[in-house]
């Protein structure tokens, strides 16, 4: 024992006299006061060892909190916390429970009717835009073909054309309708709807001086000529360009008819 020496003791009393210079006092122990050489030195064990299970159980229980967290990492936190206070005054008899349910499914209602608007309005726009094409196609098509095989001014006539058929949708398909200048479907004298090629013979009748080779009221008179809509020794003198315009060509008339002149055309 004399050759030894204790790094702790708890009473002085027990080391040899000449030895217990060599140690301090440490809360009520006697501490072995050596210096460290190297990597060797005098600790306490039990304080490290202590603070190292300390670290160990904290780094489990962040693992295990972390683990316990996953199942929860897709849950919005403003939410959760939000719902736990709507439970809490629940609990404390704060809310109508009724009334927030009827409050939460009107939430839900208006935005499912919201978002059901505005796929309608696209789908709407987006059918707008078919029928747009599909009138050109169907009416323009058979318009043209029309007003050329009569001989008659496509580009004067063919708007005149457009303001007197509609596209309508059937039971399976679509089809062209013919309007009366009022707007209301047309038909012949056996009540049957009439067709765009009817009614470009029928702006032949009307409108002669809009087509090549039709007969006209007359040809350029003598005396000074006219411009469209002046009167001129009884007639009522328009160009060849003028009568081929439906429209000038009806205000011409009308005036011609109210005015008891004749309706000729100038060279």
């Amino acid at each position: 024992m004399a050759d030894e020496l204790l790094t702790v003791v708890e009473n002085l009393e027990t080391v040899p006299e000449a030895l217990r210079g060599y140690y301090r006092e440490d809360n009520g122990r006697h501490i072995l006061n050596a210096s460290p050489v190297g990597s060797f030195e005098l600790a306490d064990t039990a304080a490290l060892k202590k603070a190292l299970n300390a670290e160990r159980t904290a780094k489990e229980n962040l693992a295990k909190s972390a683990k316990a967290y996953e199942k929860y990492k897709d849950v919005d936190l403003d939410a959760a916390i939000e719902a736990q206070q709507k439970l809490a005054e629940f609990d404390a008899g704060n809310i109508d429970m009724e009334a927030e349910v009827q409050r939460k499914l009107k939430a839900q209602a208006d935005q499912l009717i919201t978002q059901h608007e505005e796929v309608t309005a696209g789908l709407n726009s987006k059918n707008e835009k078919l029928m747009g094409k599909l009138r050109t196609l169907l009416i323009d098509n058979q318009a043209i073909t029309a007003i050329t095989e009569a001989k008659g001014n496509v580009k004067n006539l063919l708007p005149h054309v457009r303001d007197r058929v509609r596209v309508v949708e059937t039971e399976d398909d679509y089809e062209i309708q013919v309007l009366t200048e009022t707007g209301e479907p047309a038909v012949d004298g056996e009540a049957k709807p009439i067709t765009i090629d009817a009614l470009i013979k029928g702006f032949v009748k009307e409108f002669p001086f809009a087509f090549k080779g039709a007969e006209s009221s007359g040809g350029g008179g003598a005396g000074k000529q006219s411009i469209a809509g002046t009167a001129d020794a009884g007639k009522l003198v328009i160009s060849q360009e003028e009568a081929r315009d439906p429209v000038k060509y009806r205000a011409a008339r009308e005036r011609a008819a109210k005015e008891g002149l004749k309706l000729v055309m100038g060279e």
